[in-house]
């Protein structure tokens, strides 16, 4: 036989109610308004539905209930041999019905051991879960009893055949909660992960008898007045299955009553062209007539006189904001996605507490209001409100159906029903929504509409990352005002005509409040509430040290900027709150990952997780790649949460921990600037879990300009802890980067500091160090008495300790404070004596600088020879120890040696490598000296090449004020207007006045 065989499949009543032409019969009913829809849970509507344990699935995967959790049979014959056994419940199935279910009429010749084998399997799985005596086996075959809640199939068929009595007893809503609780059974197509000989057939029984059903309850939805509810789900049906005419009819009729009749007859049109193309046939008549019934208005179709049409137009939005000032890149951000035709209709804007995202929401509403004709809803979703909990979707979903015409009776008790109905009733609507201080995407989601026409604007502290990856919002995150827009609004609260406004004390007020719009109303609240108080008098008390409580003072117990931290606060794990509090003890006005994770003594993965919920909360700002900075307020709230939580031991252990990360990183950077270091041995209480790692020079270079500030705050906290050892050995390690870039008032500050630390700690050694290093500052400043003081005692206590090296350290930068001071033969003395040292003269680092020095001092001697020799000596052991810092300044001075013999070109090539070491160490002055003595050989042919190139000398040494730069500049001026070539004997004057002034 070549015929599939029949799996038995219960069919439906053929109790019905047309409703397509037979809708005045329904009106005897009599109407039990029941809430809809049904929950199928135990009590909910226990006269109808009471839920039984299912045993077994076969409304969409086929799987057995074990202890709670649904699982399947693995092999896939035999989960459709268990699917043929249960669509057969209670009925013996015959050996042969069986093999030709699974293999057809030319199954293989083992398939009666096959089937054995699978039976025998099916009785263990069946043992195993709990059901031992399920299957049995009988005279003419096998057989499963089942009880008839064991199978959701069997749970589909009483539940129908329940809504078909109701309806035939005149109770249809009971009836529509019965429909609709049946075809909840459905999980998915039904025996979704069958292959087998019956499947196909049994499959297409059962989704006929799926779409019966949704047919019934549509028919009985629209005779309940509920047209509304069906509009999404019957267009889904209609969409899946586009030529069954009777969901195209149910459709029309929802549409038609939902206020919609062009739609309607697209219905109908889109049939009509569906039938026709693939085809070549006509709709029925009876569908025929529908659509002219519609066409005409027939007043048949109309709904009952219980449930007319909704024509409230909801007006929800709060007024508009007082003294709305600024944002002007906002708002045209929000116009500009708004407009875009096939852009987002989700806008997401987020913001730290208090930062004006209701009031930069609700100001755009208003404006942008008249554009969407059919309304506008809000609520304020409570997210983050102080005393209480978030709006559930629920309740939020009730109230939007309620403010669209819906009465309690009508509004469903389960979210994905509300929402669904909540959609049917925006569908080709042009609505504005606003959902204000939302908590969760989660919260969110429900209060979607599924129309482009309809626009949502969401407001939250938090990112809300799952809306923007699923739902596609566009996300505008709202920083404070800038410093005019913040000066306006205070002027804009403040100004009535009776205050006077002090502009200099507003815009210090301004900067006090750190711009942030809700803590510059309450400081305006309560300027206006005390009108004898001064701004200024009041601007000091925010200067003081608990400047939150001068502002928490003009507001409400719940409405204080201290109040509104505290909520988002409180929605931190334990961990980031933690992280936020530490955080406030970085010195700098910013902090790194790495810094945030030596404070709390983490990983930086373990510290990238807080890190992420911090800015997911908007508490941190990313000023630039993992770089964070934190409101200035919030920094006061956070210290103050940290003196609460935090024992005062275990903030000292985090502000060690972070001297020591930066005392270890700076240590490891070292040799990238300078190939030599002091020989210093960190003593670092607190390790770090991960050091930093440098791929060059560049990338160490940049990490210091990042943490430049954060570094001279971490020497000033480990002396005022007590902590002498590292003020001293930071400092002193940070020497390259601050002879890099000479930020004078801070090395110095930083100096002293060191010094006074070294002091404390009676260390010779350290003071050796410090004094020295202090005095190489000096001398880059010019300020040479210093210089020599500093070095001076640099030799005395290298002579107290006995450290030949430090000795010989000492006369070469003795040495250099005489050459500068022209005093050359005792500075070539010094350094006669530091080449005598062997741990000094034979080290090429070393030794290089000391043959620089020496070279310098030949140089302006005028021994050209013995100059030109000792700095030619100089470059090569700079080149042996890696060093292209000293490598640049021996070609800076053999550029000049060889001006001075007049080889121009010899200068030349000497200044062109001297740039080119000066770009790859990023040295400005190394730079700055190297276009000047590149502009002297070139001004011998062009004048006014060699002008560009002294104008960019003249900017950068004016950058790092240097005092060539008055020099430079007078001998620019001079040659001004000059149009030929320089002399060279000029040249060789300016030359020898640069010089002077090293």
């Amino acid at each position: 036989m070549d015929r599939e065989p029949t799996a038995p499949v219960p069919t439906v009543g053929s109790a019905k109610v047309n409703a397509f032409v037979n809708l005045a019969a329904a009106r005897s009913y009599e109407w039990a308004h029941v809430q809809y829809p049904l929950a199928i849970m135990v009590g909910h509507r226990q006269c109808f539905t009471v839920e039984v344990a299912v045993k077994f699935r076969v409304l969409g995967a086929v799987q057995i209930n074990v202890a709670g959790q649904w699982l399947r049979v693995e092999r896939p014959r035999r989960r459709a041999l268990l699917a043929y056994l249960l669509l057969s419940a209670n009925t013996t199935v015959t050996v042969a019905r069986l093999t030709e279910a699974l293999w057809g009429p030319h199954p293989p010749s083992t398939s009666r051991s096959q089937l054995k084998n699978d039976l025998a399997a099916i009785r263990r799985n069946l043992a195993e879960a709990g059901y031992p005596d399920l299957l049995r086996t009988q005279t003419a075959g096998y057989q499963i009893d089942l009880e008839p809640g064991d199978l959701d199939l069997l749970v589909f068929t009483q539940r129908v055949q329940q809504a078909e009595s109701e309806l035939a007893a005149g109770r249809a809503a009971p009836a529509s909660d019965l429909f609709r609780s049946a075809l909840s059974l459905f999980s998915g197509p039904a025996l979704a992960d069958l292959r087998a000989w019956f499947t196909e057939s049994a499959q297409s029984r059962l989704e006929e008898l799926r779409l019966a059903v949704a047919e019934q309850l549509a028919e009985v939805d629209l005779l309940l007045g509920r047209h509304l509810w069906q509009i999404a789900e019957l267009t889904e049906l209609v969409a899946q299955h586009p030529l069954r005419e009777r969901l195209r009819g149910l459709l029309m009729v929802a549409l038609y009553r939902g206020g919609r009749r062009a739609e309607a007859l697209a219905v109908a049109r889109d049939l009509r062209k569906v039938l026709i193309e693939q085809h070549g046939l006509d709709p029925q008549q009876e569908f025929t007539e529908l659509e002219a019934r519609i066409l005409r208005g027939d007043p048949g179709l109309a709904p009952e006189p219980d449930h007319p049409i909704s024509t409230q137009v909801p007006a929800q939005l709060p007024k508009d904001i007082y003294a709305f000032v600024g944002r002007e890149v906002e708002l045209k951000r929000l116009a500009a996605v708004a407009d875009e035709v096939d852009g987002p209709n989700l806008l997401l804007i987020a913001g730290n507490a208090g930062v004006g995202k209701t009031a930069l929401a609700t100001h755009w509403a208003h404006r942008i209001a008249p554009s969407y004709p059919d309304g506008q809803l809000y609520l304020n979703l409570r997210g983050f409100d102080p005393g209480s909990n978030p709006i559930e979707p629920l309740d939020a979903l009730a109230r939007f159906l309620r403010a669209l015409g819906a009465d309690d009776a009508e509004i469903p008790r389960e979210v994905d029903e509300a929402a669904a109905l909540f959609r049917s009733l925006l569908a080709g609507r042009r609505m504005l929504v606003l959902l204000d201080n939302a908590h969760s995407a989660e919260q969110v989601r429900p209060l979607l509409p599924g129309a482009r026409s309809c626009l949502v604007a969401v407001t939250s502290r938090r990112a809300l990352h799952g809306l923007i990856a699923h739902e596609g919002a566009h996300l505008l995150e709202l920083g404070v005002l800038c410093a005019d827009d913040a000066k306006e609004l205070l002027s804009t609260v403040l100004h009535d005509g009776s205050f006077a406004v002090d502009v200099e004390a507003t815009d210090e007020l301004s900067r006090r409040c750190g711009y942030l719009p809700l803590a510059l109303r309450l400081a305006a609240a309560h300027l206006t509430c005390h009108r004898h108080l001064p701004i200024a008098r009041y601007t000091s008390e925010l200067a003081g040290d608990d400047p939150l409580a001068a502002l928490d003072r003009s507001a409400g117990e719940t409405a204080t900027v201290s109040a509104a931290f505290g909520v988002s606060y409180r929605e931190l794990s334990p961990a980031a709150q933690r992280m936020l509090r530490l955080a406030t003890l970085a010195p700098g006005a910013d902090f790194s990952l790495a810094t945030a994770a030596a404070l709390t003594g983490q990983t930086f993965v373990q510290a990238g997780q807080s890190i992420g919920e911090l800015r997911a909360m908007h508490l941190i700002n990313e000023d630039q790649p993992q770089r964070y900075s934190m409101h200035d307020l919030l920094r006061s709230y956070c210290s103050a949460r940290a003196m609460d939580e935090d024992s005062a031991q275990a903030r000292s252990d985090a502000t060690r921990r972070m001297i020591d990360f930066y005392g270890e990183t700076v240590h490891h950077a070292y040799p990238l600037l300078q190939p030599v270091r002091a020989k210093i041995a960190m003593e670092l209480a607190h390790p770090p879990l991960e050091t930093l790692e440098f791929s060059d020079r560049a990338a160490a270079i940049d990490w210091y300009d990042k943490e430049r500030e954060s570094l001279l705050g971490a020497i000033e906290l480990a002396f005022a802890n007590g902590w002498f050892a590292s003020a001293w050995q930071l400092n002193c390690t940070l020497f390259p980067f601050f002879l890099l870039r000479r930020h004078w008032p801070e090395w110095l500050r930083a100096l002293q500091i060191a010094l006074a630390a070294a002091e404390q700690a009676q260390d010779l050694n350290a003071r050796l160090i410090t004094h020295n290093i202090f005095g190489i500052a000096c001398r880059q400043m010019g300020e040479n008495a210093s210089a020599r003081h500093h070095f001076t005692c640099a030799l005395e206590l290298g002579t107290t300790v006995g450290a030949p090296s430090r000795i010989a350290a000492a006369h070469v930068n003795l040495a250099d404070v005489c050459i500068a001071e022209g005093r050359l033969e005792e500075g070539v003395a010094h350094l006669r004596i530091a080449l005598q040292d062997p741990g000094y003269g034979h080290e090429p680092a070393l030794a290089s600088v000391t043959y620089h020095t020496l070279g310098c001092a030949l140089l302006d001697m005028q021994d050209l020879g013995e100059a030109k020799a000792a700095l030619t000596k100089s470059l090569e052991l700079a080149h042996a120890s890696g060093d292209p810092l000293m490598a640049g300044y021996a070609h800076l001075n053999l550029s000049e040696v060889a001006l001075s013999q007049a080889q121009v070109g010899t200068a030349r090539a000497h200044a062109e490598q001297q740039l080119e070491l000066a770009v790859q160490t990023s040295d400005p002055l190394l730079h700055a000296t190297a276009l000047d003595v590149l502009a002297s050989c070139l001004a011998v042919k062009s004048l006014p090449t060699a002008r560009e190139h002294w104008r960019s000398a003249l900017r950068l040494y004016r950058e790092l004020n240097h005092r060539r730069e008055q020099s430079l500049a007078d001998w620019l001026a001079t040659i001004e207007t000059q149009a030929e070539p320089v002399a060279l004997t000029d040249l060789q004057d300016v030359r020898l006045h640069q010089r002077h002034l090293r």
